[in-house]
């Protein structure tokens, strides 16, 4: 028989082997986020690009200045979905998901395909981008800390994958032109790269202590 003790120090070795794999998977995660992609070509100018030195307030805001132009030429091409649509929108998504205990139906999932829904999911957040970049150009803000937050708000929607599929079938739909910036195909995977540009040049290097 096995006895209670070798139990115990198989237990142990176990947690300790699944306690090394999660510190490893955490590891490599922060490794792929922080180390910049050396052997892509530099961005556009005025983008953050890998190898470029870290942004000083000045460029900070002039980098902003810069997506909220864009952005506000993303959003002028949206248009705001009328009462009808959004009552229809309601009715066949969010009424429908409710009806069934939150869970997809055909026509919930349906409704996901409409332009309607697409306007839905692309109109809050490049209005929120705007708002954002408009905010951190001016300079008028209470301190950094609370810049950093608006850079970590603008990483997330960098890597919100619903958020570009939206943009992207706008745009196959003839809603929205192509260029969206500089970008004008893989919205997706190309604003992510600039999300990992923000996180390594500006979010880390902030928390480094080190960000001029």
């Amino acid at each position: 028989m096995i006895s209670a003790r070798s139990k115990n120090f198989s237990a142990i070795a176990m947690e300790t082997e699944v306690t090394l794999k999660m510190r490893a998977f955490v590891v490599a995660v922060l490794v792929c986020l922080t180390v910049s992609f050396s052997a892509n070509e530099t961005l556009a100018s005025g983008e953050l690009a890998p190898g470029a030195p870290l942004p000083n307030s000045e460029a900070r805001q002039s980098l902003a200045k810069k997506w909220a132009a864009e952005f506000v030429a993303l959003d002028q091409q949206i248009p705001s979905l009328s009462p009808s649509q959004q009552e229809w929108l309601n009715r066949e998504y969010y009424q429908e998901l409710a009806s069934v205990e939150n869970r997809h139906t055909a026509r919930s999932v349906a409704a996901t395909n409409s332009i309607e829904y697409q306007i839905h999911i692309a109109k809050p957040i490049t209005e929120e981008l705007v708002k954002i970049f408009s905010r951190i150009a001016s300079g008028n803000l209470s301190d950094r800390k609370y810049e950093m937050t608006l850079w970590t708000t603008v990483m997330d929607r960098f890597i919100d994958v619903d958020y570009w599929q939206a943009v992207t079938n706008l745009v196959s739909r003839g809603v929205i032109q192509k260029t969206v910036g500089h970008v004008d195909s893989l919205y997706s995977e190309n604003f992510s790269l600039q999300a990992q540009e923000i996180l390594s040049k500006i979010l880390i290097p902030y928390l480094q202590d080190q960000l001029p």
